[in-house]
Formats: C-alpha cells, sequence, structure tokens
C-alpha cells in the first residue's frame, strides 16, 4: 500500500514599516514575505527568516531597505541571494547571514551599497561588475568566502571592518578601481587582492592577516599609504611579470607602520618604497626583482627607518637607494648589490658586517 505524505512549508513574514519621502517615516501596517519585491523604502520591524528560495528581498531601483537593527537570514552559506534588484540594491542599519551572496544587482552592469551593516557566513558579501558602483560605509564583512568582490568596477570601502574572511576584498580586471579608507582588515587570509584594475588603501590598519595585501602586476597597480601594517605572515607581496621594465607595475608604499611582520614587504616586481618606518619585522624589506630576461624591474628604497627588525634591506636586482636608516637590526642594515647609491644612506649596530652592501652608508654619529 503506497504512503502519501503532505507537508507544510511555513512562509517567513515580518512586519515592516514603509517610508513615505520626506523626513521621518510614518508607521503603517503591513507585512512583508521572502521573495518579495519592494516598491517603496521599508524598515523592518523583526527579523526575517528565510529557508526557501532563491531570494531574500528583492528592491526597486531607488528603493531603501532599513533592517532596522534586524536581521535578514538565509538558508545557509551559498544558498540564495539576500538583497538584489535594480542597479545599486541599498541596505542599511542591520545584519545579513547565511547566504550565498548578500547584496548585488541583478543587472549585469550594478553594485550594491550598505551602511551600518554586518554580512556574515556567506560567499560574497557585496558584489559589483562592469561599472556596477560599490559602496561600504561603516559596516562590517565577517566570516565570509570573498568581502568584496568587484569585476571591472569600482569601489568605495570607508570606516569599515573586514574580519576573518577569505579574501576581505578582491579587485578583479581592469577598471576596478577600489578603494580602502580609514577601515580595519584584520584575521583573513587575504586582506587585499589585487590582480587587476587598482587599489588604493589609505589610513587603514592591516593586522594579523595571512597576506595584508597582494598585488598581481599584470594587470594591478596598488598603492598602500598612511597605514599600520602589523602581525601579518606578509604585509605586502608583488607578483613580477616580463613586461615590468620599471614602469608603473609595481606597488607604491609610502608613510607606513610596519610593525612585527614576518615578512613586511616582500616584492618581486618594480615597487617605490617611501617613508615607512619598520620595527621588529623578521624581514622588513625583501626584493627579488631580477628576472633573467629582457626586463628590468626597478625598486626605489627612500628615506625609510628600519629599526629592531631581524634583516632590514635585502634588494637583488636593480634598485635606487636614498636616505635610508638601518640600525639595530639582528641581521643585514643593507644589502643591495648593484644598487644605484643616491646618497644620504645611515647604517649600524646591525648584526652583520659589512652594514651595508652596494651603497655608501654613514655610521653612528660621532663615531
Amino acid at each position: 500500500m503506497g504512503v502519501i505524505i503532505r507537508a507544510t512549508v511555513a512562509v517567513a513574514t515580518v512586519a515592516v514599516t514603509v517610508l513615505t519621502s520626506g523626513a521621518a517615516p510614518t508607521p503603517s501596517p503591513g507585512t512583508v514575505r521572502c521573495g518579495a519585491t519592494l516598491t517603496s523604502s521599508t524598515t523592518l520591524t523583526r527579523d526575517l527568516v528565510c529557508r526557501n528560495g532563491d531570494v531574500g528581498l528583492r528592491l526597486v531601483d531607488g528603493v531603501v531597505l532599513d533592517l532596522g537593527g534586524h536581521a535578514l537570514v538565509g538558508p545557509g552559506r551559498g544558498l540564495g541571494k539576500a538583497v538584489t534588484g535594480g542597479s545599486t540594491p541599498t541596505v542599511r542599519n542591520g545584519t545579513i547571514r547565511g547566504w550565498d551572496a548578500g547584496v548585488l544587482s541583478e543587472e549585469p552592469d550594478g553594485g550594491g551599497a550598505i551602511s551600518h551593516v554586518v554580512v556574515t557566513d556567506t560567499r560574497v558579501a557585496i558584489a559589483g561588475g562592469l561599472g556596477g558602483q560599490i559602496t561600504v560605509e561603516s559596516s562590517t564583512l565577517r566570516g565570509n568566502d570573498t568581502g568584496v568582490a568587484t569585476f571591472m568596477s569600482p569601489a568605495v570601502i570607508t570606516d569599515s571592518v573586514l574580519r576573518d574572511n577569505g579574501t576581505a576584498v578582491h579587485a578583479a580586471a581592469d577598471y576596478s578601481d577600489v578603494r580602502v579608507l580609514r577601515s580595519t582588515v584584520t584575521g583573513n587570509e587575504v586582506g587585499v587582492y589585487c590582480n587587476g584594475g587598482n587599489v588604493d588603501v589609505e589610513r587603514s590598519r592591516l593586522v594579523e592577516n595571512g597576506t595584508a595585501l597582494r598585488q598581481e602586476t599584470w594587470q594591478c597597480g596598488a598603492r598602500l599609504a598612511d597605514s599600520t601594517v602589523a602581525r601579518n605572515e606578509v604585509g605586502v607581496w608583488s607578483a613580477s611579470h616580463w613586461l615590468d621594465d620599471g614602469g608603473d607595475f609595481g606597488p607604491t608604499i609610502e608613510r607606513n607602520v610596519f610593525r612585527d611582520n614576518t615578512w613586511a614587504v616582500d616584492t618581486h616586481s618594480s615597487a617605490t618604497v617611501t617613508g615607512n618606518e619598520f620595527r621588529g619585522n623578521a624581514t622588513a624589506l625583501r626584493s627579488r626583482t631580477a628576472t633573467g630576461g629582457d626586463a628590468e624591474p626597478l625598486i626605489r628604497v627612500a628615506a625609510n627607518d628600519f629599526r629592531t627588525n631581524g634583516d632590514a634591506v635585502r634588494v637583488v636586482g636593480r634598485s635606487e637607494l636614498r636616505d635610508n636608516t638601518a640600525v639595530r637590526n639582528s641581521g643585514v642594515g643593507i644589502d643591495a648589490p648593484g644598487a644605484t647609491d643616491l646618497g644620504g644612506n645611515v647604517a649600524w649596530g646591525n648584526g652583520v658586517e659589512p652594514q651595508c652592501v652596494g651603497v655608501v652608508c654613514a655610521g653612528r654619529p660621532g663615531a
């Protein structure tokens, strides 16, 4: 005898407040279901838990979803899209948890915007492509496979925390112009990864990552400025490329503090390293730019202060050194055979003699 099983699936609903145009929202009764398309800006008044379906909520262009301090919870990492819709779905004030994607457009040239939102336990927290703008403001992206993913699209990340992700920020392909400003990037396997376009990280903290900033130089330009880079396995890593002839292929690293990293800067490409402070790193600056081909990468090292590291400066290949100080490092001071000496370098009290190779260094003052 056959058995017939009938199952009833509950559809999650949540009360909302519909925002009217103008100043404060006007409370009005209503409900929204998982999978609904919102045509008016809306504030949730309870958590919305979605266990079925491909989409949590869709927003038409211009609609803002205010989570009201509540959570939009999905069926689990890798399943469904939390918020999608027009060219720039916009979400604020709450938590998105347990989806394949947190916020992204349904349009190929779309992006997304979040403000004061925690996005966690997704495959990708927020994504954009083909010119769509991504904006992340005062938000936390935590425990995602990828935090921000751009493909030929710009992104601006300000005053945010990107923590414990696989890759916190990924810029892929030309025109991926990404700026990270006043943010904390910590505990990620890779903090900022660029293999296309440009990344600019300023006034930020990159702490306790596997690699804080990774640059593939085939199509990427990277700049790291006025930031703290501490306790990472690798602070900055850049790849070599056969077209790198001392042009704009490598990173620009200026006015940062590198502290207690295993490798603070490890560059295999051209690079400009200017005005940085290196303290307590196992190796402060290593450059292996020789390619063996026709390309001649160039690393420019100027006005940096290297103290109490293991090795301070180890440079192989073409380089220019000016006004650097290497003092009381337990390993080498400056080892740059074949460098162009632009003068003003100082080295003393380092653990390996001679104090400088490839450039002439002044010694201890008064000695």
